[in-house]
């Protein structure tokens, strides 16, 4: 069983309550424990605060599963922006990403990073991080 959480996705405020969303993927998470005994997982996103990482510990608990591994990828600014400028198009060829807003994902990307910090405090020792920042070789090896 595992989790992993990637850059792109805001983190709520620490102290903020649960979501509706948030809940039903808890839900949904219950549901499949249940359905799949003993068999592997990843949670991709979630979660993303402290919060969701306490409510995601009394599903699992509730289901009698523990985690094996909490991976956190991380990468660098200059690369989380340079992989952004571009897109690859519908004719398979690199273009500029006219949706790009430098302000934007440095903002997103630094509330990924402390909502990170937060799980990784939640989960201690089964936490890995995965540093993202080398090119495609580097990082398919």
């Amino acid at each position: 069983v595992g989790w992993a959480a990637h850059e792109g996705r805001v983190p709520p405020p620490a102290h903020a309550p649960m979501t509706r969303t948030e809940e039903r993927v808890l839900a949904s998470v219950a549901k499949r424990l249940a359905n799949a005994p003993g068999g592997a997982w990843l949670l991709r996103g979630f979660p993303l605060s402290r919060a969701q990482a306490s409510a995601l510990k009394r599903v699992l608990a509730a289901a009698e599963v523990s985690l094996t591994a909490v991976i956190i990828v991380e990468a660098d600014d200059e690369v989380l922006l340079a992989r952004q400028r571009t897109i690859i198009d519908e004719d398979g060829e690199e273009a500029e990403n006219a949706d790009f807003d430098e302000a934007e994902l440095l903002r997103e990307a630094h509330a990924f990073r402390e909502g990170a910090e937060e799980v990784a405090e939640a989960f201690g020792p089964l936490v890995s991080r995965v540093e993202a920042s080398g090119d495609d070789e580097e990082l398919e090896a």
